[in-house]
């Protein structure tokens, strides 16, 4: 009888800690062609998807890295000086961005977990 407690208290325990871990989201990449003076990246969503307001500066390669909880998928802004990307980010993503902000429209991709979300999104928008 022991066991058995023991057995389900241990699979409650690891369930609790999968749920925990699938709330993660990380939103990386890299921008080039950026105007001067802009050293920071922005990521914003209304109120109805938690109100996120967070900001990361660029490396000197352009890179970016936001690392976040989510609870429910949502549509957020992310923007860089004057141009902006909506992306659609779901707890347990990976999204790795990539655009030069010279030529957004030939140049933005998505690739890892949650990338087809947005191509899709991407290519409604753009046709």
């Amino acid at each position: 009888m022991k066991k058995h407690i023991l057995f389900v208290g241990l699979f409650l325990f690891l369930v609790s800690c999968k749920q925990e871990l699938n709330k993660k989201v990380v939103l990386h990449g890299q921008l080039v062609n950026i105007e001067a003076g802009i050293d920071s990246v922005y990521l914003k969503s209304g109120v109805e998807f938690g109100d996120v307001n967070l900001s990361t500066k660029l490396n000197e390669n352009g890179d970016f890295k936001f690392n976040l909880e989510l609870h429910n998928g949502g549509y957020y802004f992310l923007s860089c000086g004057k141009n902006y990307f909506e992306v659609f980010l779901s707890p347990g993503d990976s999204v790795n961005l990539n655009a030069d902000l010279s030529n957004i429209d030939n140049s933005l991709t998505f690739t890892g977990i949650g990338a087809a979300n947005n191509h899709m999104i991407f290519e409604l928008k753009t046709n």
